[in-house]
């Protein structure tokens, strides 16, 4: 290789070292959600969903930032009668959650969130 080629490839490599990057926080979520259909004439969150997914966070002051989630949650209702009986009403819903949050840290361990959660449903089971 040539003495320029290698200055180059040298200052290439060596430039993000000394600028100034931004700061970025990750996380995951998990957990279960109960959720209840409206309009199915039963009451209840009888319906035990999957929720998981992924979080990042840009804190732009202090106090203030942003976060964007990507969620996958499974919401739906679900209602036997008794165990004798063979009524069985199953709906499963498949949604892709994306909220859009505002942060703001009050205290160490206290955090408040704000926005909105736009959701994508996806195939959906029933019977």
């Amino acid at each position: 290789m040539s003495k320029n080629k290698i200055n180059l490839l040298s200052l290439l490599l060596f430039i993000p070292l000394l600028s100034f990057s931004q700061y970025f926080e990750g996380g995951a979520v998990a957990g279960l959600s109960a959720s209840q259909v409206d309009g199915d004439t039963y009451s209840g969150f009888n319906k035990l969903g999957i929720l998981a997914g992924g979080w990042v966070r840009r804190m732009f002051t202090y106090s203030v930032g942003g976060q964007l989630e990507v969620r996958y949650i499974m919401k739906g209702a679900y209602e036997s009668e008794n165990i004798d009986d063979a009524y069985l009403y199953r709906l499963a819903l498949h949604y892709a959650d994306i909220p859009i949050l505002i942060n703001f840290h009050y205290r160490e361990r206290v955090l408040f969130e704000i926005g909105l959660s736009p959701g994508v449903p996806g195939l959906s089971q029933g019977r």
